[in-house]
């Protein structure tokens, strides 16, 4: 008897799913200021595109921040490039 299933996953759905667990587990260690700065990257990298590893470089709003603050939203941004690496694949 064969037990294994076909699972369907959305691509799309299930990157979108793992974009939304980066922002939620960022803003959970992020104190105010670092949520502030977080929606700002955020918004500006749907807004137009940019790469957010490439905001969160030039982005003045994060020099506020503690260093633990700084290494949460760089992490934050590594997934994000990743996620966007994979819903930008076609191979």
């Amino acid at each position: 008897m064969d037990t294994t299933q076909e699972v369907y996953v959305d691509r799309d759905e299930m990157l979108d799913a793992m974009r939304l667990r980066a922002h939620l587990t960022a803003h959970t260690q992020l104190s105010d200021a670092g949520r502030e700065a977080l929606a700002m990257l955020s918004h500006t990298q749907q807004r137009t595109d940019e790469d957010m590893a490439r905001l969160v470089r030039e982005a003045a709003a994060l020099d506020d921040l503690c260093d633990d603050e700084q290494d949460i939203v760089a992490i934050y941004a590594a997934r994000v490039a990743l996620i966007d690496t994979f819903r930008d694949y076609t191979g």
